[in-house]
């Protein structure tokens, strides 16, 4: 998905890379971790729940401390997913449902799929941005 102005932004200095999987003490890399039934597990089946619910709330600090209006998220992460997710089976199937630092979102705005609220942020959601 190419995202027009990203690429701009970046060469700009107005971009901020966060991942909240990191930010909550995740390493990279990481073994793969999907949502079940309310937690987050990693394909071990170590619970890292609390390392995600972290991250979320780093992430939503930074979004408001730095009055950033834009995030792109990736599309069906356990942390970032909004809709759609892994359905904790690690067997590449999807679920209705949202990653740990989607519920911040809100409403949708301007009636456009992936274009949501995070703390008053939009942010888009993203399987892939191809950059310039």
């Amino acid at each position: 998905m190419r995202i027009p102005g990203v690429m701009e932004l970046v060469r700009e200095g107005g971009v901020i890379p966060l991942c909240p999987e990191q930010l909550g003490g995740m390493t990279t890399p990481r073994e793969p971790s999907e949502a079940r039934a309310g937690r987050v597990v990693s394909k071990s089946g170590l619970d890292v729940t609390a390392q995600f619910e972290k991250g979320a709330a780093v992430v939503l600090d930074a979004v408001l401390s730095f009055g950033c209006r834009e995030a792109i998220l990736k599309s069906r992460s356990p942390s970032c997913g909004s809709g759609m997710i892994y359905d904790g089976s690690f067997g590449g199937r999807l679920v209705e449902g949202d990653g740990v630092t989607a519920p911040y979102a809100s409403s949708p705005r301007r009636n456009s799929p992936g274009n949501r609220r995070v703390g008053g942020v939009g942010y888009r959601e993203a399987s892939r941005v191809a950059y310039e």
